[in-house]
């Protein structure tokens, strides 16, 4: 079994996915972007079963329609109307059609291909020291994450505050030399380098993304017991359910009331902990690792 996903970046739902599938189950990988298109079809037709992440990687899925595989669907894409038709048709063909959030499965249930498998990831280990209450986004450096309007709004409004910015996309290279003491563009690096980032300098993760089905960074930083100020929507309304906190609104109107909230050290410690206890408490990935497991056993 292998993957095949459409980028070749480190940071992202899909990329993060199909690196847990290497690192726990053996599950090797092929982007479309760095091989040859006549690599991928050989893939298609030799391999017994492959793992398409996302749409546009699982359009080589019709070069296999009798093949048993797995569709991975990690996000709503830019057009919703046009993915729902795809995956119709997709159906179609042999396979199972895997959601990774409720409100995902929500849109596109209808066929029993389709199922539920909610997206599992957390850091291990990770015990903030709270030096300081610096806030953080790891992922992708596209505007459909919205980063650009968020370094924007940082240096436009002046905040205090540190920002530390972590991964690689289309928009490193325009900020990447803009000199603004509070926004640190890190750039892309390795797991164990953001762990210690966010281990020693951060109490805050902050997303603008408004297109998400559901983030593993955002996982990942509940996992750290990071406070989370992340947009509302659907895939995230849990976050204010479950652990209680006010979610960004479409026109960032309380935003920098979120990011200003002047809470004590108490306060803060308080509510890290509680987050990482909550966390802990209702995200087991078990399910998770019992279906992949399963899958390797009878692909």
């Amino acid at each position: 079994m292998k993957s095949i996903l459409y980028s070749n970046k480190s940071y992202g739902g899909a990329e993060i996915y199909v690196r847990t599938l290497r690192n726990d189950f053996n599950i090797d990988f092929y982007s479309i972007k760095s091989y040859s298109f006549f690599k991928l079809i050989h893939v298609c037709f030799f391999e017994k079963s492959i793992v398409f992440h996302d749409v546009r990687a699982a359009l080589f899925k019709f070069t296999r329609p009798f093949k048993n595989d797995k569709i991975v669907i990690h996000g709503p894409g830019k057009n919703p109307r046009l993915i729902k038709v795809i995956v119709i048709l997709l159906s179609f063909t042999n396979c199972e059609i895997i959601m990774v959030s409720k409100d995902l499965f929500s849109k596109f249930n209808g066929s029993k291909k389709i199922i539920l498998l909610e997206n599992s990831s957390n850091f291990d280990n990770i015990n903030l020291k709270l030096n300081s209450f610096d806030f953080i986004y790891f992922g992708r450096l596209e505007p459909s994450k919205g980063c650009d309007i968020l370094i924007d709004f940082w240096i436009n409004k002046k905040i205090n505050k540190n920002l530390h910015i972590i991964g690689d996309g289309s928009l490193y290279n325009k900020y990447k030399n803009k000199t603004n003491l509070n926004v640190i563009l890190h750039g892309p690096l390795e797991q164990s380098e953001i762990k210690k980032i966010i281990e020693n300098n951060c109490a805050y993760y902050i997303s603008l993304s408004f297109r998400e089905g559901l983030s593993l960074s955002l996982l990942e930083a509940l996992s750290s017991g990071l406070i989370p100020i992340v947009a509302n929507i659907p895939s995230q309304k849990f976050i204010s359910k479950k652990y209680g906190f006010k979610l960004i609104e479409e026109n960032l109107s309380n935003l920098e009331d979120l990011i200003n909230n002047n809470l004590s050290l108490v306060k803060i410690k308080a509510k890290c902990e509680e987050t990482k206890f909550l966390y802990k408490n209702n995200n087991t990935n078990d399910e998770f690792k019992k279906y992949w497991r399963k899958a390797l056993i009878q692909p």
